[in-house]
Parts: C-alpha cells; sequence; structure tokens
C-alpha cells in the first residue's frame, strides 16, 4: 500500500517497502557514521580546492564507501554551488535528488563484477570526452572494481592518469591487494574501518527510535557483535529481527533469527572441555542440537567464547572495553582462574581449525564431536620457556650419552635411560648378511658416548653378570624371549595399525624386564611417531595380551644393538676381519663403503630384505 515518508525534508512516495539500510542512508558527509578519517579529508579538500580527479576507496562491505561515493558526486555536481564544488550539498535541487535516486545522467554507477571486460572499458573511454550533460562534472562510481580484467584495468591507465576536465573517477572495492599498482598509484586512496560495536548500537538505537521499533538494550548489543563492524548488516539484522517480533525486539527474538546458542551455554561447553569432561560437553551439544542449531555457528560460538575467556583471563580489568558483555565477565574470570593461558590459546587454535573443517565435513556433526572430545583431552602446553629449557637438557643428554650407565642419577622416565646389555656375538661361520649382528668387537665407544656399566671395554671380553647395573633381572637383546616377544609384538600391532607396524620395525628391543619392554630406534622421526599417546596405548595392550600382564613400553633414540661403531657397518657389508678397510678384489684401496656414507641407500636395501653383493669400483660403475 504506498504511503508518504519524510526524508530529511523530502517527501517520497513509496511504492513498495524499502529497508532501513537505503531509506536512511546517509546524505552529508557528518551523517556518514565510523569514518570520519575519510569525510573530513574529502571536506577540507574540496574547501581548499585540492580535490583529486581519482578515488580509491577500499575497506569491509557495508561500512560506507559507495555512500561516500555518491555524497561526493552530490559535492560536484550541487546545483547551488556558485564558485565549484561544495563540502555540503542542500540535497534539495534537482540534481541532489537524482543522485540519491540513481538517476543523474552524468553521474555513473557502473557494477565492475559485470562490466568486467575489456569492451565496457572502450565505451567507457568514449562516453568520457563528452561533456557533462546537465552539470558541472562527470562522475563514474565503479563498485567491486578489483573484478575488473587486468585488460580492463590496462586499457584504462591513460584515461584515468589524464582524464578530461569535470571527470571524476571514484574506485570501490572490498580486496585492494587485487587492483593492480599502476592503478593504485593513480588514486588518492582511502582506507574505510570496520564500525566499532558501541558506535553500530547507538545508531540502531537512534534508528529504531525513529521508525517506532521497541529494541531491548541486549538485543541491540547483539545485533552489533553480529553486524561484525558492518553498519549495514546490522540494519538488515534490525529490519529482519523487527518483522519477525513484530515491532519488538528482544535477545530471544535475535538468537532464534540467526540460530545462535547462548553464551552460557557455550560457556559451559567451554568449562567441561577445559576440565577434561567431554562427556559434559557432548551433552550440552546434543541440546544445541536438538533446537536445529547448525554446528558451524555452534562452532563460531565456542571461538567466540574461547576468546572471550581469553580475554578475561589476560586482561580482565579491561574485558569490557574489549567486547566480553558486563554481565557474564565475572562468569568468564571464574572459569580462567584455572586455566592458563597457553591451554586457553591452544583450544582456541583447535576450535578455529575446527570451524575450517565442518566447511568440507561431510557429517559436520561427527567432526564438531570429535574436536571437542580433542579439546577435552588437551593438556596444559605449559611454559614456553619450561619447554625450552627441557629440551635443552635432553640435547646434552643425547649430546653426552648420560643416561646410558648405571651411575647417572638423574630423575627421568625409564624410557630416557634402559640399561642396554651388549648383544649375543654371532657364529663365526655365519657369512655377512645385511642386519646381521657385527662380528667385531670396538675396543672404544663411538665419539662422544660413553659405554654403560656392563658393556664390552677395551680388553673385549664381556663382564661377569654380576656387573650388568641396576636391570641384572632384566632379559636382554638377543635372547630367544625377547626376540619371540618382539616378532609376535610387531605381527600384533601391524594387524591392528598396518603404520604403527612400518614404524616399530624400524626399531630393536634393548631388554625385557618385570615391568616393561624398552626399545631403541636409530632416528628420532620413527621414536616420535611411536610416543604418540595413542600409538604407545595400543602398544602397552598388545604387550599385556602377550605377556599376561600389564608391561610398560619405552623407547629411545640410539644406536641398535650390534650397530654400535663404524666396524659394524663394514661387517654388514661384507667386510671382516681387521677393523682397518681392506679393498675387495678389483677395488680401489681408497673405495668408500656405500653403506656406511649412504644411510638412505642402507635403509632401502634393509626395507627391500636385500644385501649388498661384492663388486668393482663405484667409481668405474662397475
Amino acid at each position: 500500500m504506498p504511503r508518504g515518508v519524510s526524508l530529511g525534508g523530502r517527501e517520497e512516495v513509496l511504492l513498495a517497502y524499502q529497508v532501513l539500510a537505503r531509506r536512511w542512508r546517509p546524505l552529508r558527509f557528518e551523517e556518514v557514521v565510523g569514518q570520519e578519517h575519510v569525510t573530513r579529508t574529502l571536506s577540507n579538500a574540496i574547501r581548499t580546492g585540492r580535490l583529486a580527479h581519482g578515488f580509491l576507496f577500499c575497506g569491509p562491505r557495508g561500512v560506507g564507501k559507495t555512500t561516500t561515493a555518491r555524497i561526493l558526486a552530490k559535492a560536484l555536481s550541487c546545483e547551488r554551488a556558485e564558485d565549484g564544488p561544495v563540502a555540503d550539498p542542500c540535497n534539495e535541487c534537482a540534481a541532489c535528488r537524482e543522485i540519491t535516486d540513481g538517476i543523474h545522467l552524468d553521474v555513473l554507477e557502473i557494477d565492475g563484477a559485470s562490466n568486467r571486460g575489456i569492451d565496457e572499458i572502450r565505451d567507457l573511454r568514449e562516453n568520457v570526452r563528452y561533456a557533462p550533460s546537465g552539470g558541472r562534472a562527470k562522475v563514474y562510481i565503479i563498485d567491486e572494481v578489483h573484478m575488473l580484467t587486468k585488460e580492463a584495468f590496462n586499457a584504462l591507465l591513460k584515461t584515468l592518469e589524464e582524464p578530461p576536465p569535470s571527470v571524476y573517477f571514484v574506485f570501490a572495492t572490498t580486496e585492494v591487494q587485487k587492483v593492480p599498482a599502476t592503478i593504485r598509484s593513480r588514486c588518492q586512496r582511502f582506507d574505510f574501518h570496520r564500525i566499532p560495536s558501541e558506535l553500530i548500537a547507538k545508531t540502531l538505537e537512534g534508528l529504531a527510535g525513529k521508525e517506532g521499533i521497541e529494541l531491548e538494550s541486549d538485543a541491540n548489543a547483539e545485533l552489533a557483535r553480529q553486524a561484525d563492524g558492518g553498519l549495514r548488516d546490522a540494519q538488515s539484522l534490525l529490519d529482519q529481527a523487527a518483522a519477525v517480533g513484530e515491532g519488538k525486539v528482544t535477545l530471544e527474538t535475535v538468537r532464534s533469527l540467526l540460530g545462535e546458542a547462548e553464551e552460557e551455554t557455550t560457556l559451559a561447553i567451554v568449562e567441561a572441555v577445559a576440565n577434561g569432561d567431554a562427556g559434559a560437553a557432548l551433552l550440552r551439544l546434543q541440546e544445541l542440537l536438538d533446537r536445529g542449531i547448525d554446528p558451524g555457528r555452534i562452532a563460531l560460538s565456542l571461538t567466540q567464547s574461547l576468546r572471550d575467556l581469553l580475554v578475561a583471563r589476560a586482561a580482565p580489568d579491561a574485558a569490557v572495553r574489549l567486547g566480553v558483555k558486563a554481565d557474564l565477565v565475572e562468569p568468564y574470570r571464574r572459569a580462567a582462574s584455572g586455566l592458563t593461558e597457553a591451554k586457553i590459546t591452544a583450544l582456541l587454535a583447535l576450535a578455529s581449525r575446527t570451524v575450517s573443517d565442518l566447511r568440507r565435513s561431510a557429517r559436520p556433526r561427527l567432526t564438531l564431536e570429535v574436536a571437542l572430545a580433542r579439546m577435552g583431552r588437551l593438556e596444559d602446553p605449559g611454559d614456553l620457556a619450561e619447554i625450552a629449557a627441557r629440551l635443552e637438557a635432553l640435547g646434552d643428554r643425547l649430546k653426552t650419552g648420560a643416561g646410558e650407565g648405571e651411575g647417572d642419577d638423574r630423575s627421568g622416565p625409564p624410557a630416557e635411560r634402559p640399561a642396554p646389555t651388549p648383544p649375543e656375538p654371532p657364529c663365526e661361520d655365519e657369512g655377512p648378511t645385511l642386519g646381521s649382528a657385527p662380528r667385531e668387537r670396538r675396543g672404544r665407544p663411538p665419539s662422544g658416548r660413553s659405554l654403560p656399566s656392563g658393556s664390552p671395554g677395551d680388553s673385549g671380553r664381556t663382564p661377569p653378570p654380576d656387573d650388568a647395573g641396576p636391570r641384572a633381572k632384566s632379559t636382554p637383546a638377543g635372547s630367544a624371549e625377547v626376540t619371540r616377544l618382539w616378532g609376535e609384538l610387531l605381527g600384533r600391532v601391524g594387524g591392528r595399525k598396518r603404520m604403527l607396524g612400518s614404524f616399530l620395525e624400524h626399531g630393536a628391543p634393548l631388554a625385557v624386564d618385570g615391568e616393561s619392554l624398552s626399545a631403541v630406534f636409530d632416528n628420532d622421526y620413527y621414536e616420535g611417531m611411536v610416543k604418540r599417546r595413542e600409538n604407545l596405548t595400543l602398544i602397552q595392550e598388545e604387550l599385556a595380551t602377550l605377556a599376561g600382564r600389564p608391561l610398560e613400553f619405552h623407547v629411545k633414540v640410539g644406536r641398535k644393538p650390534g650397530e654400535t661403531g663404524p666396524g659394524s657397518r663394514r661387517a654388514r657389508s661384507g667386510e671382516t676381519g681387521s677393523s682397518e678397510l681392506r679393498p675387495a678384489a678389483g677395488r680401489s684401496p681408497r673405495s668408500p663403503d656405500l653403506l656406511a656414507e649412504n644411510p638412505g641407500l642402507k635403509r632401502v636395501i634393509h626395507d627391500l630384505g636385500g644385501r649388498l653383493l661384492p663388486g668393482g669400483d663405484p667409481a668405474s660403475g662397475g
């Protein structure tokens, strides 16, 4: 039904409903909300006669870029101006009213997304040469200018640099990084900022009063927060909420409209996962899903709650200023009191990654439930300085070989200081095969590492069993029991988790005592993969099944039994006897040890079950 309204002194007949964002669009520079740095600069440039011919307005959506461009066009075309542009257009003359209605012949608003080709820019260049039809200036407003093609930008360069008199270009874009530098350098750039939530709420309050809408303060704050700095988005949400609530907008109306969960519920989920109670978190999640709330919206609400929790933990006195609701500051403070900033940050990172995963997930509910379960198991990362110190200490121990001897009294998990026992010597008549135990006994340990008590010394003799150290009752590596247990463990673990079984194949058992099985890996990658919590749990389950009693599984990085020095590599490559490198028949005395110098080749041959055969000189390709 047609009805008349008065907007800023002008009468308009609306044949259909006009949304609030259009009905209350700013008509003057001073009415633009939250962009004073832009409007003040343009007003001063007009007053001083220093107005450029090209402008680039960039910023997020709904912050006033196109509105400011229209006001600038009015300032250039207002009929009441006597000496050129005016900073305060009248909005009453025919030119101002036509620009407001978008029907002025000399002010052309072009959509860059649908007019992006070189043909459209050629037409623009032809039309630019003609004088304005009625006003003093011709203004081209190109919205989403970043959508133009490279060829279109290139065709516009010359015209933009040297336009005819009284021709002005205003480019608006949300992705200024896609605009070529050659275009940016020919324009004056104005960056439009996101509008603060407080300013949006104040604007909505005044707008609701003019429209006769009953707007609650909590609902107003929620609308401003959901707008994310865009006034147009806030006006559209208010328009929709007023229609749902029949002129009354409450917080419940806004939440049902947006499909949002209450902050109290999301905070309860956050507290549950922070305390390791994934079950309680899943029950709360089920309540939200039963109400039809989308999992993606729930994940976004969780990230917002975790963000507010981090603010309450890091800056409790400035929480309200940083966006936390005043009535929720105290609950957030209580929830954050038992958590560290590192723990909250880790939870927030996992929740943010879940938001991205949900966009690609075919089963969003399952993805969200798994994320909550992982968040419930997430451990506190701890202080970075403490972690760095522990890593440094571990590095020192690895360099010096500390923890391998029985005299080491450092505290630490058994996995870091097992007592390795010497391997059984191979039979003298066994041929050299890849992966076999070394034939030679070295008289000294590898450089930078000390032999533990009970290992062979310079004399080459095996010490008596009484000197075996604190694990004298353990079963050493190479024994039938350890070999059988290790082989069965590889088979059972590989049957349940093939990748983990392949990781274990790169290790070797050290010893079995009454409480644990120790293993060694020559690569920290495989050691790290095996030490993952879920992998250790699986291995220990299989160990308990095989041994008939609970057994812990400890791992470390080091040389496998039988690989204590360079001599073992020579033995594995087929050289026996003296510890000196002896040339094979037909091979140069200075030929390198292939397996010693090529650990990658060694690993490939080992994985394929092969061995290195005697051959000619590698340098000659024999």
